[in-house]
């Protein structure tokens, strides 16, 4: 089975490590975790599990640059 990269935003809070942490132990699941870059050193834990760390501010990142951070993620959509 293909490796299904998942994109959380908010993984340096209590939910947002919470689901990081559940997909990090999916099989066949790549975690990308955007963080501002002050939050950089708060998600080591989550790095060291496996999870690509991208320092991005959502603010003032052009959408290259968003577009980049979200390059190859799987995406799902309800009809």
């Amino acid at each position: 089975m293909t490796e299904k990269i998942v994109v959380v935003a908010g993984a340096s809070g209590v939910l947002g490590e919470d689901i990081a942490n559940a997909l990090l132990n999916k099989p066949n699941v790549q975690v990308r975790i955007l963080t501002r870059p002050q939050s950089v050193e708060k998600l080591a834990a989550l790095k060291d599990k496996g999870a690509e760390i991208v320092a991005i501010d959502l603010e003032q990142s052009s959408s290259e640059q968003l577009a980049s951070a979200l390059s190859g993620a799987f995406s799902w959509s309800q009809p």
